[in-house]
């Protein structure tokens, strides 16, 4: 039965007509993503790699049949090179050759009696997204996926969201983003170019980086390193070792500078919450670098402190910092 309905469906078929009585009706598909694995979010080159599973639903009146005369035959898998498909892609494509091309799949068509069209495949797409990397490593990021019709404008081809939201049942968590949702949007674009408007389906992947791989790696040594430094002043004058603490501090900060330089996404238009923290560590550093230095000179100079010196220091700074000098001289 399979062989005969599939010969006389097929024998004066059509595969590059539209499936419409009228051709000013629009044929109706329906488009449901299954976000399956967030790969990688390349911050560098603003590139999102995610793995997904395309569902695009028509109806075909030409692909119809009465279940009745062909044996109870309800459904029949062709390939889907044998039929209309709707020239769907990824318009915010950046993947190599047709990587965005959601017609060139080579899964099987489901055929239902009423000549409803099942084309399921998965698929890995590349799509650009533009990061914000204003709070890293706190930042959160939303990046669209944008599927529509290349040459079909809204009046030819109906393009519907199946669903308000992405399916993330057979979502694999990432080791470094959180998903949080994945809401959909279906929208009517006027482009300059064409009379009639172009309808698309955008999928905004919202996630937020999780932060404990750089908190202990880059953000705890920060902050051990500036305590270190203010520690450096409770060494006595006469022990040589505070200014090379000091100093192992500040090579050591510029160590993990290198570190960050590899790991923060490398932008001019802001500048990352990280990095301010790090260089003001690096201030901190400088200058308590600096005034150690001041400390050591004042301490073995043998000379008598000069008279706005000794202002400053005994009527100034000692009362302030609540220190009762036993001696003038």
């Amino acid at each position: 039965w399979e062989h005969k309905l599939i010969t006389t469906l097929f024998k004066d078929y059509q595969r590059d007509a539209r499936p419409v009585y009228n051709k000013s009706e629009a044929v109706r598909v329906s488009l449901d993503i299954a976000y399956s694995q967030l790969i990688d979010l390349d911050g560098k080159n603003q590139i999102l790699s995610s793995k997904v599973w395309i569902r695009q639903v028509w109806r075909n009146p030409f692909l119809s049949w009465n279940p009745d005369d062909y044996g109870g035959l309800e459904s029949i898998n062709v390939n889907s090179n044998l039929v209309w498909k709707p020239d769907i892609i990824l318009y915010n494509n950046i993947g190599i050759g047709q990587t965005g091309a959601m017609y060139n799949f080579d899964t099987k068509v489901v055929i239902d009696s009423d000549g409803t069209n099942s084309w399921y495949a998965p698929t890995e797409i590349k799509s650009i997204c533009q990061i914000d990397i204003t709070y890293f490593p706190f930042d959160a990021q939303s990046c669209p996926i944008i599927f529509g019709s290349w040459t079909y404008t809204g009046n030819y081809l109906n393009l519907v969201n199946a669903r308000n939201q992405s399916d993330l049942s057979k979502y694999t968590i990432s080791g470094e983003w959180e998903l949080k949702s994945a809401p959909v949007v279906r929208n009517v674009v006027k482009y300059s170019c064409c009379k009639h408007p172009y309808i698309d389906v955008t999928y905004t992947i919202n996630i937020r980086r999780k932060v404990l791989f750089y908190l202990n790696n880059l953000i705890l040594p920060c902050m051990v390193l500036a305590i270190l430094t203010v520690c450096s002043f409770l060494l006595p004058p006469a022990s040589g070792e505070r200014i090379s603490l000091v100093i192992t501090i500040l090579l050591g900060l510029t160590v993990f500078m290198l570190v960050f330089t590899e790991s923060v996404p490398r932008t001019s238009e802001v500048i990352p919450l990280i990095a301010k923290y790090s260089f003001a560590v690096m201030c901190e550093v400088a200058v308590s670098l600096l005034l150690t230095c001041v400390v050591m000179r004042i301490y073995h100079k043998n000379s008598p402190m000069p008279l706005p010196m000794r202002y400053i220091v005994y009527n100034i700074l000692a009362p302030v910092l609540r220190m009762h000098p036993t001696g003038r001289n």
